[in-house]
């Protein structure tokens, strides 16, 4: 009872349409599809389907009826081909199915349909635009209305339009059913772009941390609305990082110029670290000579006490003899004074420069420039340092 009713509703499905536009066939077309047809019918009776089908598709390109279609389809289904038998039946009942032929018709695509469910889905793609084209990895270009036979198992699809963002269906189809998917394609007005240009050549882009092209231009494809981050990179150069705005149907622009990166000498030479520890350094080694000097001068002065008290000979002698000694305590005092102010300079400018670093990697500390004072006076001398 089931299949009967299943039969009156194919049957009643069918609609008897012939193409306004195709032109009738001559006699002569008509003539040769019939013996064509014949022809195949024989290779039928030989079990020849694949001669059958190549007849059989001739005459249907002379006189495109359901007289040579259908019978092309059974030669398909003949040849282990349900999916292009079920094919050719569509397009046999495009043109038309005649009233008498119609339960037979209805029967026979019962039967293929429950032969290709055994191994196969039936998929429908409902589109927006609808004009849109769809191609299958593995079976080629679908056309509308867009309907296929397919194996079950995953199919990859591609959908594009003129206009439109294209997009990739993933459709898993593992049972043996009629199953539809709706794909609403995007209009490419939704979506902007990115355009980078700067110097210096070869230098690497990257956007969102995936690799574009490199400089002097790159530009990225269509992309959603939103902020990507854009990375310019090259081996010597400086890396820059941007944040940039993607509108609908705008192009940002980008902009960039990288900067040589400097040596471990150059950046030493910059440092406030090395700087401060270098005049600290020089500084502490400035005071210790002034220690030593100083100390000298005190022997000196010891040895002009020793003469004074000790003294016997010309007097000629001993003048000689002090003056040497005085001048060389007076000299030795005269390098102390200058160490000890050389001492306290260096030493008073590097402690600067160490609190400017210090302070300078705060960055919640606002920083000036330190001003350094050098007062000398009768003792040697004083050094300030004022921020």
């Amino acid at each position: 009872m089931l299949r009967a009713l299943r039969l009156l509703v194919l049957a009643a499905a069918l609609v008897v349409v012939a193409p306004a536009s195709a032109a009738p066939p001559s006699k002569a077309d008509l003539k040769a599809a019939k013996q064509l047809a014949t022809d195949a019918q024989r290779s039928l009776k030989k079990g020849d389907y694949g001669r059958a089908v190549v007849l059989l598709e001739e005459a249907e390109q002379k006189v495109p009826s359901y007289e040579f279609a259908m019978p092309l389809a059974k030669a398909h289904e003949g040849k282990g081909d349900p999916v292009e038998a079920w094919r050719v039946a569509e397009r046999a009942k495009g043109y038309g199915v005649p009233v008498k032929q119609q339960r037979d018709f209805a029967a026979w695509s019962l039967k293929l349909e429950q032969r290709l469910y055994q191994e196969h889905a039936f998929l429908t793609l409902e589109l927006k635009p609808p004009d849109a084209l769809v191609r299958e990895k593995t079976d080629g270009q679908w056309t509308a209305p867009h309907r296929r036979w397919v194996k079950r198992s995953f199919s990859t699809m591609r959908v594009e339009a003129p206009g439109f963002i294209p997009a990739t269906v993933n459709w898993h189809h593992p049972v043996g059913h009629p199953a539809t998917k709706t794909v609403e394609l995007v209009p490419a007005s939704a979506y902007g772009r990115i355009k980078i240009t700067g110097s210096p050549a070869g230098s690497l882009v990257l956007v969102d941390d995936s690799a574009l092209g490199a400089l002097p231009s790159a530009e990225t494809r269509l992309m959603a609305p939103g902020k990507y981050t854009v990375r310019v990179e090259k081996d010597k150069f400086l890396t820059q990082s941007h944040e940039v705005t993607v509108t609908a149907g705008g192009v940002a622009t980008l902009n960039v110029t990288l900067e040589e990166s400097e040596g471990a000498g150059a950046r030493l030479m910059k440092s406030k670290k090395f700087w401060g520890w270098t005049s600290v350094g020089l500084g502490a080694g400035s005071l210790i000579a002034t220690g030593v000097l100083m100390g000298l001068a005190v022997d000196k002065q010891g040895e002009l006490e020793d003469l004074n008290a000790t003294h016997v000979g010309g007097y000629t002698e001993y003048s000689d003899t002090y003056d040497a000694l005085e001048a060389d305590m007076t000299g030795l005092q005269t390098g102390g004074y200058i160490a000890l102010g050389v001492g306290l300079a260096f030493a008073g400018v590097g402690t600067a420069l160490l609190v400017v670093d210090a302070l300078a990697a705060d960055e919640s500390v606002e920083v000036s420039g330190p001003e350094l004072l050098f007062l000398p006076s009768l003792t040697g001398g004083t050094a300030l340092v004022r921020f």
